[in-house]
């Protein structure tokens, strides 16, 4: 090995967390966190950390800048908040600077880290585009010690207004491949022209593109990498039951409905491909009476911060979303994750199905899946070790059984009275017994279902034995059916989903201002996250103005 390429890697310091037991028998205690950090860990009733907490916050205390891969989901944000937190002094001052791709993100963050100061005088402030100015204004020019923003609105205070106290030495970058990825790059080197030499930076990014080793290049100082692999921490959650249902086109909407009312989920989300997928699955859902409501980049800015609040509050039990709207949400009790569309990359899948089974929770994500769609399951049974199994669509028959079987429990558990009692007496002398009257009584009650549509909806059979034939051998799996080259050709057009160029609302509404820079492919994205090549940063000359 060269002496230059010894010293590349002395400064850059990798660290791998490779062992489960050592994840295991971690605990915050042994992370270097005070005592007010950690009585505010186990208020919020974090138990154990996750491997991006065990191997992120002694680097961060220590003072190092960080560039972290990991993926959404894994705790993130309290990876680099209660570190920084501690780190923080009495001065009112803006300290803690963290850079969002989007407003949701921004919101969700914020609301995280409140939590984390609770008891304490530190204040925290979200800035996002399409909110008032001067609500923001006035506590940044008063000194505000924590804030979260998108870029853009970011960039716009920093160039048309002084901001004496806006002064942080820590700044984070979250979702940093998401931000790139959505234009952000000149703005982020543009903002940090702004910022003093004397801070610590702190990258975290679900991927590592050459994009963000770019970046990272630029505004880190001997950075201390840390890649959270999928030996430390699996890509897809354990604790998340993965099935998928095999249906044709036309089958989603009822799909949908049996699994709604059969298995009656506590919280929901059910992410859609498009815009206009939401609206009308939200105007079906709730005509059928169900309590949902759809988030996507058109909606205006109140509207979108009530849906998010309604649903976190479980006044809304089913949100229906696109992908980038939901980015970043931050709700720990979704229990189940619905692909009403399959994404087009097996990293969005990722990112959709971590929304559920956090904080120690169990969750359920199922997709429907349509014939064409046998690659898309093969290959994140290959790339991410997905466990997703293949059930069958409960029947007509089994939705009414299963109601009738709570039906009962419920009826057995209820308080009679005289008023009920005489009721039934009665009933008993109209039918001639109270068996004959038990036996009416059920099968009208029975009759008030709202099932309706075919007893069997689904793939089975012979179409069905082709399609796993197909997802065992899909070189093999040729053009029947539109397998082939036409699902290719949909994936990769810019008709229909949030990363194409007609409905999608990746540039439109996920960030804070409007993008049209092209868009690498995210299965170009996925970096080898070693040998990332990081340089010390030369101080730039063009820094924050005194004036």
């Amino acid at each position: 090995m060269s002496e230059d390429k010894k010293v590349e890697n002395e400064e850059i310091q990798e660290v791998q967390e490779t062992q489960e037991d050592k994840k295991d028998q971690a605990s915050f205690d042994t992370l270097g966190l005070n005592k007010s950090i950690l009585k505010a860990v186990k208020d919020l009733g974090f138990i154990t950390p996750s491997a991006i907490q065990i191997a992120a916050i002694p680097v961060i205390l220590d003072g190092h800048d960080v560039v972290a891969q990991a993926q959404t989901g894994t705790g993130k944000t309290a990876a680099f908040g209660l570190p920084c937190i501690q780190k923080m002094t009495d001065s009112h001052d803006t300290q803690l600077l963290v850079v969002v791709p989007t407003r949701e993100l921004s919101m969700q963050v914020a609301n995280a880290l409140k939590t984390f100061v609770k008891g304490q005088d530190i204040d925290v402030l979200s800035i996002y585009g399409g909110s008032s100015y001067r609500d923001q204004l006035g506590p940044l020019r008063r000194g505000v010690e924590i804030v979260v923003s998108t870029p853009g609105r970011l960039m716009d205070l920093l160039k048309n207004y002084k901001l004496p106290k806006f002064t942080p030495n820590m700044v984070v970058l979250d979702e940093a491949d998401e931000m790139l990825d959505m234009g952000f790059y000149e703005d982020i080197l543009e903002i940090f022209k702004y910022l003093t030499d004397d801070k610590q930076t702190l990258l975290f990014s679900a991927t590592m593109p050459n994009q963000i080793k770019r970046l990272a290049q630029q505004i880190l100082n001997e950075p201390v990498e840390l890649a959270i692999t999928k030996s430390q921490d699996q890509t897809i959650n354990k604790d998340i039951k993965e099935i998928y249902y095999v249906i044709s086109e036309k089958e989603r909407y009822q799909a949908a409905v049996r699994i709604l009312r059969f298995q009656n989920p506590n919280k929901t989300i059910i992410f859609c491909k498009t815009k206009r997928d939401v609206d009308q699955l939200v105007t079906s859902l709730v005509s059928g009476q169900f309590n949902a409501k759809g988030l996507h980049g058109d909606m205006r800015q109140n509207s979108r911060k009530e849906v998010i609040d309604s649903f976190r509050a479980s006044t809304t039990n089913i949100l229906v979303a696109t992908d980038v709207a939901a980015r970043g949400l931050d709700i720990d009790d979704v229990s189940h994750i619905i692909n009403f569309h399959l994404p087009f990359d097996e990293e969005s899948y990722v990112h959709r199905i971590g929304r559920t089974g956090r904080a120690g929770r169990t969750g359920t994500a199922i997709s429907f899946v349509n014939l064409n769609e046998f690659r898309q399951i093969h290959k994140l049974k290959k790339k991410f070790g997905s466990s997703m199994t293949h059930e069958f669509l409960p029947t007509l028959t089994e939705m009414r059984q299963e109601k009738v079987v709570s039906m009962i429990e419920t009826i057995a558990l209820e308080h009679g009275g005289s008023f009920a009692l005489s009721n039934v007496q009665r009933l008993a002398e109209m039918c001639g017994s109270m068996e004959s009257a038990a036996e009416k009584l059920m099968s009208y009650l029975m009759k008030l279902d709202k099932y309706s549509g075919p007893n069997t909806i689904g793939v089975r059979g012979p179409r069905l034995e082709e399609f796993f034939e197909k997802l065992e051998n899909p070189r093999s799996g040729g053009s029947r059916d539109g397998g082939g080259s036409r699902s290719r050709r949909r994936r990769s057009g810019g008709g229909g989903g949030n990363r194409g160029n007609g409905g999608g609302d990746r540039g439109n509404g996920g960030g804070d201002r409007n993008r049209s820079s092209s868009r690498k492919s995210r299965d170009d994205s996925y970096g080898n996250s070693s040998n990332t090549g990081f340089k010390k940063r030369k101080p730039s000359s063009s820094r924050r103005s005194k004036n």
